[in-house]
C-alpha cells in the first residue's frame, strides 16, 4: 500500500531505476510476485532488457505484462474467463441493428448513419466514452445544464440514444474490452495474486479513466506500486514554472489524478541527470516546446537536416542513409528508428522502399 513516483525528462534513467529495483527485489529472494506493467508493444523489449541487466539466460522471478494480459491473469484466478465476448465486428453489426431500430428517434445522425465508415467511427466514439468512464447520466447532465449550442445538443442526444441502447443489449450478456476492464477493476480486491505483488508501471505517458481506476485499485490492494512519469520534476510542484510546461501537461494531469484523494504513502524520486544524450539532442529536447528562444552555441555533429522535392524522394534519401549505416558503419537494424508525420500520406512510399 505504498506509491512511488519516478519523475524525469527523456533519457534520465527512469526505466533503468525500475530495472535496478526489480533486480534488488530478485536478489532478496522474497516470496512475492514481481510484476512489470508496460504497453502491449513493449513487453518483448522489456523482457530482453531485464534479462540483459540480470545477466541471466532467462527470468522466472518477474512477469512482464500489459494491462490486458494482467486482466486475463486475474480472470484465471478469480473467475471471468467464461464471459461472452464481443469483438469489433460484432459491435459494428449491433450498431447497424440499433441505428435501423432507432432511426426515427435520431435528430442529426439519421442520414450520416448510412455513410461508409460511420458505424466504425461511432464504435470508436463509444469505446472512448467507456475508456474514460463517461456515463449516460454524465452526458445527460451536460446537455441539460452546460450546452447552449443547439446542434451540439442534438448530436449528444443522438449519442445518448444509441449509447443507452447498446448498454441495454449488452449488459451482463456481451463484454467488449472496456467491459472486461470494468470487471477486472471489480475483481482486483479479491485477488490473492495482487495482494502478494510488488508492481512497477513503466513506458506510459498518460492513462485514460479506466486505467487510472485500475492503478488506484492496485495501489490499495498490492504491497507497493512504482510508476514512472515522463515529466520534468519541477513541473510536479510548479506546473507553469518551466518554459515547456505545456508539453508535460497531460502527464502532470495524470500525476494529479493518481495522487489526489490517495491516503497511501507517496514517495517521489526526481531524476535530473542526462549523461547518455548528446548535447545538441538534449538542447532540442529541452527547447522544442518552450516559448522562449534558446540558442545552442555548440557545433552540431549529431543532427543533420536534408531537403527533398517530395515525399517519395524524402523516403528514398532516408532509405539510402539507413542502408548505408547498416552496411558501412556497423549499425544494426534494431538501432534505428523512423519517426514520421502524416502516416497515411507517406506510408505507401515507406512500404515500397523498405
Amino acid at each position: 500500500m505504498k506509491l512511488k513516483i519516478i519523475a524525469g525528462r527523456a533519457k534520465t534513467g527512469k526505466s533503468t531505476y525500475i530495472y535496478d529495483e526489480i533486480k534488488a527485489e530478485i536478489n532478496k529472494k522474497v516470496d512475492k510476485n514481481l510484476i512489470l506493467i508496460v504497453p502491449e508493444q513493449m513487453t518483448y523489449q522489456s523482457e530482453y532488457e531485464i534479462i540483459d541487466r540480470l545477466n541471466n539466460d532467462g527470468i522466472m522471478n518477474v512477469e512482464i505484462l500489459s494491462f490486458k494480459r494482467l486482466t486475463y491473469k486475474i480472470f484465471e484466478e478469480v473467475g471471468g474467463l467464461k464471459i461472452q465476448e464481443i469483438n469489433n465486428y460484432g459491435k459494428i453489426m449491433m450498431l447497424k441493428q440499433i441505428f435501423e431500430e432507432k432511426i426515427s428517434e435520431l435528430q442529426v445522425f439519421r442520414k450520416a448513419s448510412k455513410q461508409e465508415g460511420f458505424l466504425r467511427e461511432f464504435g470508436e466514439l463509444i469505446k472512448e466514452l467507456k475508456q474514460n468512464c463517461v456515463s449516460i447520466e454524465f452526458l445527460e447532465n451536460i446537455v441539460k445544464y452546460k450546452i447552449n449550442n443547439e446542434l451540439l445538443k442534438r448530436k449528444i442526444a443522438d449519442i445518448i440514444t444509441i449509447y443507452s441502447e447498446i448498454n441495454n443489449k449488452t449488459q451482463d450478456r456481451f463484454f467488449d474490452d472496456e467491459d472486461k476492464m470494468n470487471l477486472f477493476i471489480d475483481l482486483i480486491e479479491k485477488s490473492s495474486y495482487i495482494k502478494n505483488s510488488r508492481i512497477w508501471i513503466d513506458g506510459f505517458d498518460s492513462f485514460y479513466g479506466q486505467r487510472l481506476a485500475v492503478i488506484k485499485k492496485l495501489i490499495c490492494y498490492s504491497e507497493a506500486v512504482t510508476i514512472s512519469l515522463n515529466v520534468d520534476p519541477a513541473c510536479l510542484s510548479d506546473p507553469e514554472g518551466i518554459g515547456d510546461w505545456e508539453a508535460f501537461k497531460t502527464t502532470y494531469d495524470t500525476f494529479k489524478d493518481v495522487t489526489e484523494e490517495l491516503k497511501e504513502e507517496i514517495e517521489i524520486i526526481c531524476l535530473r541527470s542526462n549523461s547518455c544524450m548528446k548535447p545538441e539532442i538534449k538542447a532540442v529536447e529541452n527547447s522544442l516546446f518552450t516559448v522562449t528562444d534558446i540558442k545552442y552555441e555548440g557545433i552540431s555533429e549529431n543532427i543533420n537536416i536534408y531537403s527533398a522535392m517530395n515525399p517519395y524522394s524524402e523516403t528514398e534519401k532516408s532509405a539510402v542513409k539507413i542502408i548505408s549505416l547498416v552496411r558501412d558503419y556497423g549499425y544494426r537494424w534494431k538501432d534505428i528508428a523512423v519517426a514520421r508525420s502524416e502516416e497515411r500520406r507517406v506510408g505507401k512510399e515507406c512500404r515500397s522502399r523498405w
